[in-house]
């Protein structure tokens, strides 16, 4: 079974998912900053405690880089895939095609070392603290997005 079929159909809705969920993370992180930290892990968690303490909104200086980086890695992917599947010179040439996927698979598969180092972060918060689980759990979620995004891109790359 050949999976240019799926190509052309479930690639481009992975890529879709990969970065509408980046660009609504990064919305949310401004949004509802202490709900995102919530989202990241309990090390997130800690560092807005730890400044709600001293009456101070530097707390939110934390949340907000992450917000922009998750803002930023999903407009790419999704203008790189609306790119990829809806102009004139993608639809008129595979050559073009294919090298704006590949484009696409290098973007994707690059940024996921973010939910990777995002992971591991939350992985070393939770086995430096007696009560990690809520720095396992999202080292978990961190991994699962890893998966994702990693076979999204090699996907798009090899595929």
């Amino acid at each position: 079974m050949s999976l240019r079929p799926l190509s052309r159909t479930v690639l481009p809705a992975l890529t879709s998912l990969i970065g509408s969920g980046g660009f609504i993370i990064g919305l949310w992180s401004f949004i509802s900053p202490a709900s995102a930290a919530t989202a990241f892990g309990g090390y997130m968690v800690r560092v807005l405690e730890a400044t709600a303490s001293s009456k101070a909104d530097s707390g939110m200086i934390y949340i907000y880089p992450h917000g922009i980086r998750n803002l930023v890695q999903g407009l790419s992917i999704l203008a790189l895939t609306a790119y990829w599947q809806f102009s004139r010179r993608c639809q008129s040439s595979p050559v073009a095609r294919v090298t704006v996927q590949r484009c696409l698979g290098i973007v994707i598969t690059a940024n996921a070392l973010t939910p990777m180092v995002d992971a591991w972060v939350n992985l070393r918060a939770a086995q430096n603290r007696e009560e990690g689980d809520l720095d396992r759990n999202a080292a978990r979620l961190h991994a699962t997005r890893l998966v994702f995004w990693a076979v999204g891109g090699l996907w798009c790359l090899l595929g």
